[in-house]
């Protein structure tokens, strides 16, 4: 299943590697279809994520 996330994150957040915790702690593949981050802004990330459908649930509750 694929489902497309649009994330917005503070400034202190930006130098979280999101795309890896998600492969390595969650076995979720995440394409970044879009990416705004810049220091000291806040970060706009679009993401594709693939993965099973009972996968999909523990990384979205992790991102919020």
């Amino acid at each position: 299943m694929k489902k497309r996330v649009t994330l917005t994150f503070p400034q202190r957040s930006i130098h979280m590697p999101i795309t890896y915790r998600l492969a390595k702690d969650f076995n979720v593949a995440a394409n970044i279809i879009r990416a705004q981050v810049a220091p000291n802004q806040v970060g706009k990330l679009v993401l594709e994520l693939s993965g099973d459908i009972d996968e999909l649930d523990a990384p979205l509750e992790w991102m919020r």
